[in-house]
């Protein structure tokens, strides 16, 4: 039990530890290394990016009042709140307008909270 996990199931964002065979360390060691595009080119699967309902510039305006955070790939809204004191997942969806934590997408400028 390595990774003190309950039944079946892992969080997103949650690190846990996977053996590695001896002889296979520099080969993963490799892939870890690599972007998720390169991963997937590497077994041969292209990527496409996910394009938002919202036009561009409508997503990118940003209001001098308030501190944001631009969206990196893996973000989800609680590891992107736990960067800031005092700021919560639910805050973020409410600043943000978001309905379902699934759309938010790398590149992506998101409301934290309003500058002191």
């Amino acid at each position: 039990h390595w990774n003190n996990i309950r039944r079946n199931l892992i969080r997103v964002g949650q690190r846990i530890t996977v053996y590695v065979p001896e002889n296979k360390k520099s080969y993963y060691a490799d892939v870890n290394s690599l972007s998720f595009e390169e991963k997937q080119r590497r077994i041969g699967k292209s990527v496409t990016s996910k394009t938002s309902s919202k036009s561009s510039s409508e997503k990118d305006k940003v209001d001098s009042n308030y501190i944001y955070y631009t969206v990196k790939r893996g973000d989800n809204l609680w590891t992107i709140a736990q960067k800031y004191q005092g700021v919560s997942h639910y805050d973020l969806k409410s600043l943000n307008g978001i309905s379902d934590h699934k759309s938010l997408s790398p590149g992506q400028k998101i409301k934290i909270k309003k500058k002191s």
